[in-house]
């Protein structure tokens, strides 16, 4: 995939579409691939769609993030799978609830299960893909040829 490499965030290429639950979510045209972030991060607007998906009682959301008190296997099941493609690719790589939420303690040290789907700033107009991403698929970056390529499970885009 040819990409631009970017002083601010890494290596970016056409985002092809994003998905949760099996639902397509406008999240812009562009998507950069970032080891130095710990989730996904959205724009805003794209950010309030998948955070409308979250009406759980359980949860509590503000501007940027989401999560809940507990752990993260009390509610997996009512999280979905997020899909991303590529440019015009047919190939969509998966990131599974598993992923996404993180048991991580809140400031009373109790368990808070942390969704690392987020929104960053109004300013961002395209999708982050940080290590819950990165750490799925094996990344190649080539210097040289300004492209990187992705290795590990996809299912068919239907």
């Amino acid at each position: 995939m040819p990409v631009s490499e970017t002083q601010t965030v890494g290596w970016s290429t056409a985002l092809g579409g994003f998905y949760y639950g099996g639902n397509r979510i406008n999240a812009g045209s562009v998507v950069y691939v970032e080891a130095f972030i710990s989730g996904i991060v959205f724009t805003t607007t794209a950010w309030n769609t998948i955070k409308a998906n979250w009406t759980m009682p359980y949860m509590h959301c503000n501007k940027t993030n989401c999560g809940f008190k507990g752990a993260c296997a009390s509610h997996i099941g009512d999280f979905y799978y997020l899909a991303v493609t590529f440019g015009q690719g047919t190939k969509a790589y998966q990131v599974s609830p598993k992923s996404y939420l993180v048991d991580t303690m809140d400031a009373k040290n109790e368990s808070y299960c942390s969704v690392l789907i987020y929104s960053r700033a109004s300013t961002y107009q395209y999708l982050i893909l940080g290590d819950i991403f990165t750490q799925q698929y094996y990344l190649m970056l080539d210097f040289e040829s300004n492209a990187f390529a992705i290795n590990g499970e996809w299912v068919p885009l239907s």
